[in-house]
């Protein structure tokens, strides 16, 4: 290493053993680097000009002035070196020279001219929040935004540190670079936070700025009024932000929020704004007076909390939940005949059928009772079983109950009261036994029969089948028997199937009202052997017990939930009616018990809840709140407590009034109308929060990038 004494005094350090080549270095160096800053050439107009230019570019970027001297100097001697030889290529020590001549010019003009200078780099850093920045997207989180600053303010903070480097190697201004660039993203990065910070604790003095901003507010919306074009536009919309209500503000805020955490009851999605009132008129046009506290928990859940508030407005919102539940059990019943069908008087039918099945079969039973029948084996075989015994017991029983003497329908009666067949046995006897097997066919399928009472089922249909065939014809009884091809009565048949019908269609009527409340599986198994006629008047008894059990439902209950509130009522429903009527019925049940779930969210299930107990809880925790603050020595918590205490700030009050009147409204206009308010509410904080971010961001960028420039150590000349 050889040192070197220049002509102005300083010793410079060279790396190298050659005293001619240690000389050269030394002399290029003090060439790039006078002693002190070179003096500024006399004060004119375009120094001032390029002072203030300088100026401009430093407020733009730090370090940009000299770089843009320095480059403009290498360029130069880029140029003539080549073709001059006294001029030697030395791009490095020109740039420096052109950084340091800048530098002076612009400390020269600052001096001579502060007011000027100072607007000069006031406007470049105005100019400089249109230079690009890391992209911010609207909703971002603290710690996106943070890390954008960090990205932003770290790239512009390298690239000032690069420029306003005064090293004369490669590898010192990288490292300035890097030092400037983690000075300017650790700024960058903190910015945000800070904002923040400063945000949260000037909330407790928004009450008394507001009513400032509002006065400017309407004084903009009056300069705008009249300004002509866009501009008057332009600044009317902003006035009407700054003037708007704060307590609809803060509701529309708050109703966003609600929304949109919860998806959308039909498709899944993400529920919006703009879908609440389409899905309130989808439920309003099956005939349930939905509201929009109805359509998803979270949005119940902030009703609930709004409408407990104290005030007429919200007690007249609570009114009107309370009339709606009340008229719930005639809205089901009304629901049942406009999906599965018209209901009716049960028992005014059967009555009918019955009358409708003898008006018919009448005149054919009196020509089949006219019949002779004689006593053949086979009927005597036939009622010396255990099952027809029965039948004849019970079929003379029958007699005797309609008034008819059993021996004159040709039953013979023992001493001890018991029945036998006499020789010529009339027709109203066999009808009678038919009917008493018939019960005992019916009961056995019962999924609830008991054994005996299933054998004795079985017993009794093979006796009826019997009967039939011996009765009606159309079975070869073999050689000896007296019984025509035709049978031993052709005219009871016909007969039998005009009474039949009505008669079976009533008991499916019946049975449809008794099976009202039953499961899918008794439903499916009584519904298997009827014909398509029984199936209707089974479906019509069977809705007709559904409207009759929802009236049962007592007073502001939830009949919706009686009728199809667990999977085995749905199944049943499924069943009696298919899958097309019974779902019709159950969206609009699940529509019903929403409406359900609202009124028991603000009335309890018992309708026994405090109305303003959550509004109570909130004042006492905002007097905790302002509390801390005023230990901490803030200056706003002794305002914030009294107004918690007096109840003065009435911007949350207000807020819960305008959400229970918006999620109450049941006009479909009105309603997306209010949300349409509410997108725009969040479209105008999301631009502005995405705005107030991106001038955070070049804050940021602007300090990170002064203090990292600042921080350059200036040139040490030692170590050549």
């Amino acid at each position: 290493m050889i040192t070197v004494t220049l002509a102005d005094g300083r010793k410079v350090d060279v790396r190298t053993n050659d005293p001619q080549k240690a000389a050269k270095i030394a002399h290029g160096w003090s060439r790039g680097n006078p002693k002190g800053l070179p003096k500024a050439p006399p004060s004119s107009a375009l120094r001032t000009a390029r002072g203030l230019a300088g100026n401009f570019a430093e407020g733009v970027l730090p370090g940009s002035s000299g770089f843009l001297s320095g480059a403009g100097k290498a360029l130069v001697n880029a140029a003539e070196a080549p073709f001059s030889d006294e001029v030697d290529f030395e791009p490095m020590a020109s740039y420096s020279a052109g950084q340091r001549d800048q530098e002076a010019q612009n400390k020269a003009t600052t001096q001579e001219h502060p007011y000027l200078s100072g607007a000069a780099q006031f406007g470049g850093m105005a100019a400089g929040v249109l230079l690009p920045g890391a992209n911010i997207a609207r909703g971002a989180s603290l710690g996106q935004k943070a890390y954008a600053g960090v990205k932003t303010a770290g790239a512009y903070g390298v690239a000032s540190g690069l420029m306003s480097s005064k090293a004369d190697n490669v590898s010192d201004r990288v490292a300035d670079a890097v030092s400037s660039g983690a000075i300017g993203a650790m700024t960058g990065g903190a910015f945000p936070v800070a904002g923040r910070i400063a945000s949260a604790t000037a909330a407790p003095l928004r009450p008394i700025i507001q009513p400032v901003v509002s006065a400017a507010g309407r004084g903009l919306q009056r300069v705008g009024a009249s300004l002509p074009g866009r501009a008057g536009t332009v600044i009317n919309r902003e006035g009407q932000q700054l003037a708007r209500d704060r307590g609809q503000a803060a509701g529309n805020q708050r109703l966003d929020r609600m929304i949109r955490e919860a998806p959308h009851p039909v498709t899944g999605g993400p529920m919006r704004p703009a879908q609440v009132a389409p899905e309130v008129a989808r439920r309003q046009q099956m005939g349930v007076p939905a509201v929009a506290a109805d359509i998803s928990e979270p949005v119940r859940s902030g009703f609930r909390t709004a409408v407990r508030s104290p005030g007429p407005a919200v007690s007249a919102v609570r009114r009107a939940i309370d009339q709606r539940q009340a008229q719930a059990a005639e809205r089901a019943t009304g629901h049942i005949g406009a999906t599965l069908g018209p209901v009716g008087n049960v028992e005014a039918q059967a009555r009918a059928l019955t009358e409708e099945a003898k008006r018919v079969a009448g005149p054919l039973f009196d020509l089949s009772d006219a019949q002779p029948i004689p006593l053949t084996r086979e009927l005597q075989e036939l009622f010396s079983r255990p099952g027809g015994n029965r039948a004849m017991r019970h079929a003379a029983t029958s007699l005797q109950d309609e008034g008819l003497e059993p021996l004159r329908q040709g039953l013979v009666e023992a001493a001890d009261g018991s029945f036998s067949l006499g020789p010529v046995p009339g027709m109203k006897f066999y009808d009678r036994a038919k009917s008493s097997l018939d019960e005992e066919v019916f009961a056995g399928r019962s999924p609830f029969a008991t054994p005996d009472v299933q054998r004795h089922a079985r017993g009794a249909a093979s006796i009826r089948a019997r009967l039939l065939s011996i009765m009606d014809g159309g079975e070869d009884f073999g050689t000896g028997t007296s019984i025509p091809p035709e049978g031993l009565n052709p005219h009871w048949k016909p007969a039998r199937d005009a009474y039949g019908g009505p008669v079976q269609s009533r008991k499916a009527l019946e049975l449809g009202q008794e099976l009202a409340t039953s499961d899918a599986a008794e439903i499916g198994n009584r519904m298997a052997a009827m014909t398509p006629e029984q199936v209707g008047h089974f479906r019509l008894g069977h809705r007709s017990g559904l409207a009759a059990d929802v009236r049962a439902v007592p007073d502001y209950g939830d009949p919706a939930r009686r009728l199809g509130g667990t999977l085995e009522r749905r199944e049943a429903l499924t069943a009696a009616h298919g899958p097309e009527a019974s779902g019709r019925l159950l969206e609009r049940l699940d529509a019903e018990q929403d409406a359900s779930r609202t009124y028991q969210a603000i009335r309890g299930v018992n309708g026994d809840v405090a109305p303003n107990i959550e509004e109570q809880e909130r004042a006492i925790a905002d007097a905790a709140g302002s509390l801390v603050q005023i230990v901490s020595g803030h200056p706003g918590g002794l305002l914030s407590a009294g107004r918690a205490l007096l109840k003065g700030d009435r911007t949350g009050t207000e807020a819960d009034a305008f959400i229970a009147d918006v999620l109450g409204i049941r006009h479909p206009d009105l309603l997306q109308a209010a949300m349409r308010d509410v997108g725009r509410e969040r479209a105008r904080r999301t631009l502005v929060d995405q705005n107030a971010a991106r001038a955070v961001q070049q804050g940021g960028r602007v300090l990170g990038g002064i203090l990292g420039t600042n921080m350059i150590e200036p040139a040490d000349p030692s170590g050549y």
